[in-house]
């Protein structure tokens, strides 16, 4: 096994799709790890992320301010969320 290292904020928030790894937290961003390595990452300007969960390839986040996004990876670069 191993661990993952990040600089700045909490995480309070995971999900897995795959072999990725989403974390989320109160630093507005969301990160995508890949092989214990980060692989993506999107930044909300929404406040910390409370949960992230994955169906059906949709994303589903919840954010401080009370909303819920929904998000699917890009076809051509699996790296962008929209």
């Amino acid at each position: 096994m191993g661990s993952f290292v990040r600089e700045e904020g909490h995480i309070y928030s995971l999900a897995t799709y795959g072999d990725l790894l989403y974390t989320g937290s109160d630093s507005k961003n969301i990160r995508v790890w890949k092989n214990q390595k980060e692989f993506s990452r999107f930044k909300l300007n929404s406040g910390l992320v409370k949960a992230i969960v994955i169906a059906n390839e949709i994303i589903f986040t919840s954010h401080q301010d009370r909303k819920i996004r929904l998000w699917k990876v890009s076809a051509k670069n699996p790296t962008i969320h929209k």
